[in-house]
């Protein structure tokens, strides 16, 4: 796959939309000159990295797309072969992976809150004999509080029903990076809650919570951002599989104070 190939996607979406999208609209939308794109999708000039993050930004691509589409880049223009070679084994890393459901705001609102994706999770477990009671039992949960969240979840082709059993499907899903939802604000506000119960009911050696502050360039937020993405579907990909207990992670990385502008014309004088 090239990423020239991604760019001829998104036009074809925009097109479907409007039928009147031109490439100059599509080049407008991207912030580069109608020569540019041309010279690009006729593969005789290629774009940079930098270019690509500025499109994956502007395009408002998925952490997911973007990689994708950065690493097409990379495959083709990063300045030294072994770069290239890595930069292609992630693109191919990602295609054979399970395929990852993507929920839009009225699905992922059928499952906002952190207990459907634990009993989900739960039911992943070797150990798991297919039985609602084992699911209430085991996570302290009301029995038919269990039953709500599986016919939820099974409408949602996450779990299934089969003589009695129920099993857990072996996919993975998230909300995207869409926009704000207050659904979506609630599950990571529950998420956060149950970390910093953690921090008074469970003793050290069965977890870990760190916390960092560091001085930030908030340019740099789309990288950090693909970063975070990276390292969680990693820690999926090396450890996500069977196990004997159900752990959470909640990744937070927020503003904690707004640059000084006394202090920036300060700077600019000494230089």
């Amino acid at each position: 796959m090239d990423y020239r190939d991604i760019l001829s996607d998104q036009f074809n979406v925009r097109r479907k939309v409007n039928a009147r999208y031109s490439l100059r609209a599509f080049a407008r939308d991207m912030s580069i000159s109608p020569s540019r794109l041309s010279e690009v999708i006729s593969g005789k000039g290629d774009l940079s990295r930098e270019s690509g993050e500025l499109i994956c930004k502007k395009l408002n691509f998925s952490p997911l797309l973007s990689a994708d589409f950065l690493d097409l880049i990379d495959a083709q223009v990063a300045p030294i072969e072994s770069a290239r070679k890595a930069a292609r084994e992630r693109v191919e890393l990602r295609r054979n992976r399970a395929d990852k459901q993507y929920f839009d705001e009225g699905q992922f609102s059928l499952i906002a809150d952190p207990k459907y994706v634990l009993i989900w999770t739960f039911m992943a477990l070797p150990a798991f004999d297919g039985c609602a009671t084992t699911i209430a039992r085991s996570l302290k949960l009301d029995l038919f509080e269990v039953f709500s969240a599986l016919r939820r979840l099974e409408g949602l082709k996450l779990v299934q029903l089969q003589n009695g059993v129920w099993t857990h499907v072996k996919t993975q899903f998230t909300a995207g990076d869409q926009g704000p939802s207050d659904d979506i604000r609630k599950f990571h506000e529950r998420m956060s809650q149950m970390g910093r119960a953690s921090i008074q009911n469970q003793p050290m050696d069965i977890r870990h919570l760190d916390s960092i502050v560091i001085p930030f360039e908030s340019t740099r937020l789309g990288e950090v951002k693909q970063r975070i993405a990276n390292f969680a579907q990693s820690l999926i990909d090396d450890f996500g599989h069977g196990g004997d207990s159900v752990y959470g992670m909640s990744l937070q990385f927020f503003k904690m104070a707004d640059t000084i502008p006394q202090l920036s014309q300060k700077n600019d004088q000494l230089h």
